[in-house]
């Protein structure tokens, strides 16, 4: 196996690291150095904080957990999660991710839109047909994302039908939420002409934080009659006045509920404790 100093050297070349017997020394360019504990299985934990938990392999589900466990980890396949006060590293190579248009990648832009549906009645035991129905999606399409989440441990099978295990399914769709891309200048789409996530959907759960309104078409056919509709024309910056997401969701033209507030929060740290601190979804985010 890759020797941990090897892996985090690849992933931080621009990080001074040091192995001392069973520590590991991080010392980020104008950042902390901080020396981690390496420890090699998780039945170790909890050790002395701060510690790393180095893997030659992990299944998603497993490295979802510890991400929502705020859990340091480091993976032969260079992925870096190294979370500590003044240090945030969370780095995630395509090749562990994996290609997100394969059709069993339960994350795909499609994919996403099936765990949604899950997600917003999680305490719900789904068929087939009652999942393919609420997302919109052929039955044989749903049963292949089906048995991608299965493969991976975010679901459990029963008689009765199908359920998520809510908190990891959560954790790891939040890690493959799309970031906006599209950034517009003009009328922001207002409700009734678009799904509305932003920062009007926060407003209408009541939190005050700054961001732009945020447009989930379905295609970007869809988009481009949205930018017609709000004679809006694309921003030179990232400093538009709303920006746009393709992402189909199983919603009407309607503020995002909750649960997509949510994860456009869980993407980073202080989202996460905006989260914490508000309960947006019934179970736990730790920070």
């Amino acid at each position: 196996m890759k020797p941990i100093k090897a892996v985090l050297q690849q992933a931080l070349p621009r990080a001074r690291v040091t192995e001392r017997r069973d520590k590991i020394e991080v010392h980020l360019p104008g950042g902390p150095r901080v020396t981690f504990r390496v420890i090699s299985a998780p039945d170790e934990l909890p050790v002395p904080y701060p510690s790393v938990l180095f893997l030659e392999r992990a299944d998603p589900r497993t490295l979802a957990m510890f991400r929502v466990q705020e859990a340091s980890f480091v993976t032969a396949t260079g992925q870096v999660y190294l979370v500590t006060p003044g240090m945030y590293v969370d780095i995630r190579p395509a090749r562990a991710l994996g290609d997100p248009d394969r059709t069993r990648n339960p994350f795909s832009t499609r994919g996403r839109m099936v765990c949604v549906s899950m997600l917003l009645f999680p305490e719900r035991r789904w068929t087939i047909r009652e999942l393919a129905r609420c997302s919109a999606a052929s039955e044989s399409f749903v049963s292949r994302v089906v048995s991608g989440l299965d493969d991976q441990g975010f679901i459990e099978t029963e008689a009765g039908g199908l359920r998520p295990h809510a908190e990891f399914l959560f954790a790891a769709l939040a890690e493959h939420w799309p970031r906006p891309t599209f950034f517009f200048v003009g009328r922001a789409p207002r409700e009734g002409e678009a799904v509305i996530g932003g920062g009007p959907a926060y407003e209408n759960l009541g939190l005050a934080l700054p961001a732009l309104p945020r447009a989930y078409v379905a295609t970007r056919t869809q988009l481009r009659l949205l930018v017609v509709q709000t004679k809006s024309t694309p921003a030179t910056s990232r400093m538009g006045e709303w920006e746009a997401v393709v992402q189909p969701l199983p919603l009407q033209n309607v503020f995002v509920p909750a649960l997509v507030c949510a994860l456009e929060l869980a993407r980073d740290p202080r989202g996460r404790e905006v989260l914490n601190s508000r309960s947006l979804v019934p179970w736990p985010i730790h920070v």
